[in-house]
């Protein structure tokens, strides 16, 4: 989506890279928060597979990322 939008270049002038840094960075924390949630969200098929133990460490793991 970033990209799509211009990515670097559609933040041209002063200070374009960082804030082209700091949408990149946003778009990844939400990702992260994302994934948070998808981790204890106790899904059946996930938790089956994966084990709820395992799934709890993904998402300390995460959270100190």
């Amino acid at each position: 989506m970033w990209r799509l939008h211009g990515g670097v270049s559609a933040a041209s002038g002063p200070g374009g890279t960082a804030i082209a840094a700091g949408q990149v960075t946003g778009l990844l924390g939400t990702y992260a928060v994302l994934l948070q949630i998808i981790l204890m969200a106790r899904l059946t098929w996930l938790e089956q597979h994966v084990g709820l133990d395992r799934l709890a460490v993904w998402h300390r793991w995460n959270g100190f990322a």
